[in-house]
């Protein structure tokens, strides 16, 4: 194994600024970034992902395996202060790009993920992100903005002309790998709202057809017999008609067990199967020839049903996986998977590979450094260590987990600039690259097809 680490320690920022990265080594890959020595398939004429001998793959649109190494959010105009040093160190957006994609191909990089300005690059494959999640009308009780009402025809709407407005432009591209539906959705008890589906679309109003749905379908589950109904969820109603006015049941939390919990996980299932069988019709209907990634699954709370429909529907299965080490396992979200029937993360994500019966790939994952001069007292999922030396070293356990494991077909960093008080970036808001950190990631990337799959 390389001793990434006492690497990357010779590195210096005066290496760094000569650019010394930029010269790494291409030889072997194809003008995708695919392997040459790794010839899959005949090629499709776009990207695909296939299975070889138990490890998956991407293929790239001439045969050759693909690993996706991506950075999120390449953009000049990502940040103010960013914008203002980018115009002042290049002179336009155009130099900037040309800079920057040689410069991530420099760092074994192939892929722009999520967000970035793939309309100014021309030589290297990139992903599309839809948000569907905020589109429609209706305006969930308390802080739910991550799901919409994939009953609403008014959304239904909005996507079609979405996509069909997208796919337009970009069906023909052999350089695009394909579309993210969405981001970090809402599809149960998280930290976005502690509520299942269920009760979700119990809080709206009765006139949103997500509310009219749940109704029908509690009716259906219980045979039109309020008595059980009443029983099961330690409700007192004379009618089923007076759950349209209703917006909180008898269980909530924990105490959703039994034919309850078996009435969650029901429409749970139906809500990710009206999501995703709409969403991937629609847009193979408008772009046959790209491959769907999923909706980048937040990286806990998520329901085996909603796993299962999306390795129904979706190509890859998608996830964004803030883990900092091995250790870091918290009990009570572990009580909360059993409780709520969802899938834990152990094992680096197999049950999600094993449930989705789908290769995964991670869509985002960072870490930040307390010795930046940016602040790191953040909320979420983000993950602080001391120095940027730990930052390589965290990429370099993660990104090793990521290959070993044949299931996991790519993972990108999150992202290519620092933000205005985060420490996420490759580069700072001057375009300075962090040496010790992409000098490891170099020496990693440059691997990966020597890497990947093998145990």
């Amino acid at each position: 194994m390389i001793n990434y680490i006492a690497t990357v320690k010779a590195y210096t920022n005066e290496t760094v600024n000569n650019e010394i990265f930029s010269l790494s080594s291409n030889n072997g890959l194809n003008p995708y970034g695919g392997c040459l020595y790794l010839k899959l398939s005949n090629g499709t004429g776009f990207f695909d992902v296939i299975e070889v001998n138990g490890t998956w793959w991407f293929v790239t649109p001439d045969g050759y395996a693909f690993y996706s190494v991506g950075v999120n959010v390449v953009s000049p105009s990502c940040r103010y202060l960013y914008n203002i040093n980018v115009l002042r160190k290049y002179g336009n957006y155009s130099t900037w790009a040309n800079a920057t994609v040689d410069r991530l191909r420099g760092w074994g990089y192939n892929t722009l993920g999520a967000w970035s300005a793939y309309n100014l690059f021309d030589r290297i494959p990139y992903t599309h992100t839809f948000i569907f999640r905020h589109e429609g009308r209706v305006k969930w009780r308390r802080f739910v903005k991550n799901h919409p009402d994939v009953f609403d025809p008014y959304w239904r709407s909005i996507v079609r002309n979405t996509i069909a407005e997208v796919a337009q432009r970009l069906k023909n591209d052999p350089y695009l790998i394909g579309y993210w539906l969405d981001n970090e959705m809402h599809w149960g008890s998280d930290s976005f709202d502690k509520n299942t589906l269920l009760e979700t679309y119990m809080s709206v109003p009765y006139s949103c057809p997500g509310k009219q749905k749940v109704v029908d379908f509690l009716i259906e589950r219980y045979g039109g017999d309020i008595k059980e109904f009443n029983r099961v969820w330690r409700m007192s109603l004379k009618s089923f008609d007076e759950l349209l006015d209703t917006k909180r049941l008898g269980r909530s939390g924990w105490c959703i067990q039994g034919r309850a919990q078996e009435d969650v996980q029901a429409f749970t299932q139906l809500v990710a199967h009206e999501y995703f069988n709409f969403t991937t019709s629609v847009l193979k209907e408008y772009d046959p020839n790209h491959l769907i990634l999923g909706t980048r699954f937040h990286c806990e709370g998520v329901p085996a049903e909603v796993i299962k429909e999306c390795g129904r529907y979706c190509d890859v299965v998608s996830v964004n996986y803030y883990r900092l080490n091995r250790f870091m396992y918290d009990p009570v979200k572990y009580i909360k998977c059993f409780l709520y029937g969802s899938v834990p993360l152990d094992r680096w994500m197999k049950r999600y590979y094993t449930v989705s019966g789908r290769p995964l790939i991670i869509g985002e994952f960072s870490v930040v450094a307390g010795d930046s001069d940016l602040s790191y007292l953040l909320g979420g999922s983000t993950k602080i260590v001391r120095t940027q030396l730990d930052r390589a070293k965290y990429f370099r356990w993660y990104a090793e987990n990521c290959l070993r494991n044949p299931y996991i077909v790519g993972y990108h960093w999150f992202a290519y600039v620092d933000s205005n008080d985060r420490n996420f970036g490759l580069v700072d808001t001057y375009d300075n690259p962090y040496s010790i950190l992409v000098g490891c990631m170099t020496q990693i990337n440059d691997n990966i097809y020597r890497l990947h799959g093998k145990q």
